[in-house]
């Protein structure tokens, strides 16, 4: 797939009680392959700490392919989230 042949719309976001806001529910859709699918974190709080603060998850997807239902289970990691919150709140990365 080409970037132009998919969309992805985030429905809902989920803040962390450490630090960070993520993206939390998605709309992904394939207009060529007649596909749309709702994406949804099995658990809001998948934020990981290590060296780097980010959210890695199980996700439920459901949603249709020319008109039919499918449903599957995926894995989404999103990085740089944390990252971004500490920046516009005037911080600064330790090294």
């Amino acid at each position: 797939l080409a970037r132009d042949d998919f969309g992805i719309e985030v429905l809902d976001r989920w803040r962390s009680a450490r630090r960070g806001e993520y993206p939390a529910r998605w709309r992904v859709s394939v207009p060529r392959a007649k596909l749309v699918l709702d994406v949804s974190p099995v658990l809001a709080d998948q934020e990981l700490a290590v060296s780097v603060r980010y959210w890695e998850g199980a996700v439920d997807v459901r949603g249709a392919r020319a008109g039919n239902p499918v449903t599957g289970n995926g894995y989404v990691e999103l990085t740089g989230y944390a990252e971004a919150a500490l920046h516009s709140a005037g911080g600064s990365r330790l090294r």
